[in-house]
């Protein structure tokens, strides 16, 4: 008597089924090496930024760029108050009528009116001048944010604190989608120490320390920043010279897919700040299509390129079991296999009759 028709397609499934499991299980949920293990994914929009700041840094320094209103009492007219605005050149000085150029950039108003007072004495135009200097305005570092931050474009900061931390603070924070990568392009072939930027700058003359006159527009420097690793080391106070490029990369997590006896097989975006396991994965993609299911698999990536490492997940015990119930990383596949009930039902043409979503994502 021939055997009927599901019969022999049951057996050869069966068949089929038992040998692609041989041949590919070669890791479980429970005994994952570390190797293979999913790391967290870091939410930059919880991380704490304030070390991307630099030290403080005394702003009542005269620095290359600054404008200053100076003035001068006791002359031969010893009524006569003479009132001058004053800039200070990319070489530290700045100019006074009839008396010349005086040094100002990397000292205090006090340093510098008891400069200008002994100056205006040697001159013989002054005995006992009585001198006051005060910051009119400041020269400002212009700094283009650009990339996945809220308000992209150039911002103005001043040079005491021209600090990663507030550029990104002045385009209006990181973006929703903001990965952890920011790249800073600085013109010139070195960087501002943090200790004292305007100091620097006074003394190379206003220009990136480092930089030659006439490579200073064509020298850029790079910089590559993981914030995580910035945060932790409190690493992160890069200086931004005047012209530098801050750029927030992207986040770019490639998607989960879900595939085998789920109702909407697919590709699923990783969730940024919230991990998402094999049950969670599974009921994004509608829950399996027979309850009875009772096994995955997890198809991983390797960060060395060599061949994907296939994980076999027991989902009846995942529903108690945290480790069974593991950890997905961006990129992974995982498919709900059928075992000998599945396709016994499939083969019979019954109706299927699934979990639905009802499983917790997370």
């Amino acid at each position: 008597m021939s055997k009927a028709p599901w019969t022999s397609s049951v057996v050869l499934g069966v068949i089929l089924f038992g040998a692609a499991g041989c041949a590919q299980h070669r890791y479980s949920a429970r005994s994952l090496p570390c190797e293979l293990q999913a790391a967290p994914i870091v939410n930059p929009l919880t991380l704490e930024l304030s070390s991307l700041s630099g030290p403080a840094v005394d702003s009542e320094l005269i620095a290359p760029g600054d404008v200053v209103e100076v003035s001068i009492a006791g002359g031969m007219n010893t009524e006569e108050v003479i009132k001058l605005s004053l800039r200070v050149e990319d070489n530290g000085t700045a100019v006074l009528p009839q008396i010349g150029p005086i040094h100002l950039a990397g000292i205090n108003s006090g340093e510098a009116e008891r400069n200008i007072a002994a100056a205006c004495v040697q001159s013989g135009i002054y005995r006992q001048p009585q001198v006051s200097v005060t910051e009119k305005r400041q020269r400002m570092n212009r700094v283009t944010v650009a990339g996945a931050v809220e308000e992209p474009g150039v911002q103005e900061l001043p040079r005491s604190s021209s600090y990663l931390l507030e550029a990104l603070v002045a385009a209006g924070g990181l973006a929703e989608d903001a990965g952890t990568m920011v790249e800073i392009r600085r013109p010139g072939n070195d960087h501002l120490s943090p200790a004292n930027p305007v100091m620097q700058l006074a003394s190379a003359g206003g220009q990136t320390p480092g930089a030659s006159p006439t490579a200073q527009g064509n020298i850029v420097q790079c910089v590559r920043l993981d914030l995580t690793e910035a945060v932790s080391q409190s690493s992160g106070g890069e200086y931004l010279p005047d012209g530098s490029v801050v750029t927030v990369q992207k986040r770019q997590l490639p998607p989960i897919q879900v595939l085998g006896l789920v109702h909407k097989p697919g590709e699923y975006d990783y969730p940024v700040g919230r991990p998402v396991r094999v049950l969670g994965a599974i009921a994004m993609a509608g829950g399996m299509t027979y309850n009875i299911a009772d096994r995955a698999l997890v198809i991983r990536t390797r960060e060395d390129g060599s061949e994907p490492a296939v994980i076999k997940v027991n989902l009846q015990r995942a529903k108690s079991d945290g480790q069974e119930n593991m950890l997905l990383a961006p990129g992974d596949i995982v498919s709900v296999e059928h075992n000998l009930a599945t396709l016994f039902f499939e083969a019979m043409g019954l109706a299927r009759v699934g979990v639905g979503a009802s499983v917790p994502l997370y």
